[in-house]
């Protein structure tokens, strides 16, 4: 499918999808770009890429794709970086969580350079680093890519096919849209878990032996709550005005359900959980 993919970033993302190129030979060679010495080992032994570099110029040339699978605010920081190694023929997309504002600046910077598409699949754990990557982590997620009119459809395309190889159902939305349909169902239910876990911890003098009670239903509910801190904070701010307007409507139905409580009305309660009930067994 390619001859040289090159991926800026070896964690559980890139780290996975270096798995699985190499593994369905999407490609002749796969190159891994790292940030510390320590990792060149650690990316090599996990046969997460056939090479592996800490210059970035050095691991993009002459590559026909390049995946930048790192924080959003290094992702133009580094495309810059790269730009003068990037060949015209190449094609470089990314993982990131928000795409309005990225897109934009990605444009922008590789306009005259190279072609630019949106990625962002649905994959991941709150847990990171390669150790815990797998050739299988995209099988059966959705891949969301937001092309723009300034994009090469034979670019796009190609992207399409890869992330579709790795097993993910690929849609297509504008930035925008992305951001909107995002924050509602990743970024709020992050927040919310979070929140969750922060009124245990202060409404209880002993909050670590009051979650050693909770059943599977907290646990589920806020296992994402032990992502990255300063990942989240980042995506939250990139995102903001999306996830303000989702925690607007978010407090109105917790208002709602609040005021439906205190009435005791029975019918009514029972009406907002089968609302829920019937949209999440239409989605399953």
């Amino acid at each position: 499918m390619f001859d040289k993919i090159t991926i800026v970033g070896m964690g559980l993302l890139g780290g996975s999808l270096g798995m699985g190129c190499r593994q369905k030979r999407l490609a002749r060679k796969v190159v891994g770009v790292v940030r510390r010495t320590s990792a060149v080992e650690e990316v090599l032994k996990h046969n997460a890429a056939d090479e592996v570099t800490l210059d970035i110029c050095e691991g993009v040339a002459s590559a026909d794709l390049v995946v930048m699978a790192i924080p959003m605010e290094s992702i133009p920081v580094l495309a810059r970086q790269a730009r003068a190694a990037l060949s015209r023929r190449c094609i470089v997309t990314d993982v990131g969580s928000v795409k309005g504002s990225l897109v934009l600046r990605m444009e922008r910077l590789l306009k005259s350079t190279c072609h630019y598409v949106g990625g962002h699949p649905m994959a991941g754990s709150e847990k990171s680093g390669i150790a815990i990557a797998s050739p299988t982590l995209f099988e059966g997620s959705t891949c969301i890519l937001t092309p723009t009119k300034n994009s090469s459809p034979t670019a796009v395309r190609k992207v399409r096919r890869l992330w579709e190889a790795l097993g993910c159902r690929v849609v297509h939305l504008t930035p925008r849209q992305h951001d909107i349909s995002i924050a509602l169902v990743s970024h709020l239910p992050h927040v919310a878990a979070s929140s969750l876990v922060n009124v245990l911890a202060g409404s209880s003098r002993d909050p670590l032996s009051t979650v050693k009670l909770a059943g599977k239903g907290f646990k589920d509910t806020t296992r994402i709550a032990a992502a990255s801190p300063k990942l989240w904070a980042g995506i939250c701010i990139e995102n903001r005005d999306a996830v303000l307007r989702s925690l607007e409507v978010l407090r109105e139905k917790t208002s709602e359900f609040a005021e439906l409580l205190k009435g005791k009305d029975r019918e009514g309660l029972e009406a907002f959980f089968q609302k829920a009930k019937d949209l999440k067994d239409r989605s399953n």
